[in-house]
């Protein structure tokens, strides 16, 4: 008789989650006693299977980064609006503006509990160069024209971002208000030329605000939503499996760090039947002193298995053929290795052409599949992990 033996393997797919950097793992349950001063409430949410927390030093790595997106289409701004007033009898245009030398901006972000975050952008100096024409009209006509340069001195961004859960279950992000702060210093030589100068201050400040915001908050709208409207809420790996890691509840802000609340589960691809169980609490968070943390839950291991035993993927069969000698013998010979002396009390009972492994064991499996076999069995329960899903059977008939 060819002894057989099927055995538990686990597919090559769990290296996938060696992709997660900065990864804090943490396998919990109801009885875990740790403490946390803001633990948010939308911990409620049985469905959890992990978290993300990006802290405020993220955030800063993040808006600098923008920052210097900000810096390359500064470089390449060819287009600034003429300007053109008329105050107390004096018309005056400015033309032909440009930006021609600028310091590279400094990013900075600021959370908003409960809302997003604020995007600070400084600029320590720009200069902006363009030819000025005045002309009065009145009693008699007075006109000139010439060349300027402006200087920019401290100019700051504030854009406020939210950030929000999108219908599918992904990121968006709105801009809901971009303030400026310019400090505009415009020279044109003489003190009448200069008084005339400072009628078009205003409007030109203005214009160089509008411009400023319309390049930085179109980082946010274009930039940065065409890349996360891309991201997809599931991805398929081993061309069966679907891991679902879809925002469950709208992103949780305090000062320090931003939390998200994501499914964590993998599936079956088409199987509409889902996973019968669901991921255990997760362990709130205290560390906020690196950028970027995820918390998985045990539900992503489990949910992949689980997907894998329904659909025979998490077992193979050893014979003799590929064991050496008679290892799956219950009687040894003199010297050898066999089950027999492994497990002595085996050597007393005829061990079946094959052992069954559940995964994962439950006792409704158990009652289902010793029926069919209509014989006495002696079954050991072994316990290889510590959830109620990494369990195993070992039937023998007597």
């Amino acid at each position: 008789m060819n002894n057989k033996i099927q055995v538990f393997a686990i597919p090559t797919g769990l290296l996938f989650l060696s992709l997660f950097i900065f990864v804090k793992t943490q396998t919990t349950t109801a009885e875990d006693n740790v403490t946390n001063e803001e633990q948010p409430s939308v911990q409620n949410n049985s469905d959890i299977g992990f978290i993300m927390r990006i802290t405020a030093q993220g955030f800063d790595y993040g808006a600098q980064l923008g920052a210097d997106v900000l810096y390359q289409k500064l470089k390449h701004m060819n287009y600034i609006p003429d300007l053109i007033t008329k105050q107390n009898g004096v018309e005056m245009t400015i033309t032909n503006l440009s930006i021609v030398d600028f310091s590279p901006p400094v990013g900075n972000a600021e959370l908003i509990p409960d809302h997003g975050v604020r995007w600070i952008l400084s600029i320590n100096h720009t200069k902006v160069s363009g030819y000025w024409n005045y002309i009065t009209r009145a009693w008699f006509t007075f006109q000139d024209e010439g060349s300027f340069l402006a200087v920019l001195h401290e100019t700051t961004l504030n854009i406020t971002i939210e950030i929000t859960r999108s219908s599918y279950g992904g990121f968006v992000m709105t801009v809901s208000e971009c303030e400026s702060i310019i400090n505009l210093e415009m020279n044109l030589g003489s003190w009448l030329y200069n008084i005339v100068a400072s009628l078009a201050q205003p409007f030109l400040e203005n214009i160089l605000q509008s411009q400023l915001c319309d390049i930085a908050t179109g980082i946010i709208k274009v930039d940065a939503m065409s890349i996360l409207e891309k991201l997809p809420v599931n991805i398929t790996f081993q061309n069966n499996y679907v891991m679902d890691y879809s925002m469950l509840e709208p992103p949780y802000f305090t000062e320090d760090y931003m939390e998200t609340y994501h499914k964590g589960e993998i599936t079956w691809k088409g199987d509409k039947e889902g996973i019968p169980f669901k991921p255990m609490p997760l362990v709130p968070l205290i560390e906020t002193d690196r950028m970027l943390y995820l918390q998985i839950s045990d539900h992503v291991f489990n949910s992949y298995c689980y997907a894998a035993f329904s659909h025979n993927m998490l077992s193979f069969e050893v014979t003799n053929d590929n064991l050496p000698g008679n290892i799956l013998s219950t009687t040894c010979e003199s010297g050898g290795l066999c089950i027999g002396r492994l497990l002595p009390k085996v050597s007393t009972i005829i061990l079946l052409p094959f052992i069954f492994l559940y995964f994962p064991y439950k006792p409704e499996q158990r009652r289902a599949i010793l029926p069919v076999i209509n014989e006495t069995f002696v079954y050991i329960k072994t316990k290889v992990y510590p959830t109620s899903y990494f369990h195993f059977i070992l039937c023998y008939r007597i």
